[in-house]
């Protein structure tokens, strides 16, 4: 991604669209940061990193506006299923993992 590229989620996944204002820091060059038009308006903070052999893929939404809230109320299920569908959770990690 560069920046002033628009971006939407593809179908079948929760509804995200927005235009990158920044990808790729020094330290984290794959990182990017969306300006986000749906599901509200607000900024996509998007990272992945590697973590003990693993990529762990950090996401933070700062949803803004009047109807933030009730954004969020609407998006937050869609989203967590969605993540838990494709990313699910160990039952059980053992203390070596």
């Amino acid at each position: 991604a560069e920046a002033g590229q628009q971006l939407s989620t593809p179908a079948g996944a929760p509804p995200l669209a927005g235009t990158v204002e920044w990808a790729g820091q020094p330290a984290w060059p794959e990182e990017l940061l969306v300006r986000l038009d749906e599901p509200a308006r607000g900024l996509a903070h998007l990272v992945p990193h590697p973590m003990g052999g693993q990529i762990v893929f950090t996401v933070r939404f700062y949803l803004y506006g009047d109807d933030a809230a009730g954004a969020v109320a609407r998006a937050e299920p869609a989203w967590l299923a969605w993540l838990n569908e494709r990313f699910p959770f160990p039952a059980e990690m053992s203390a070596a993992d």
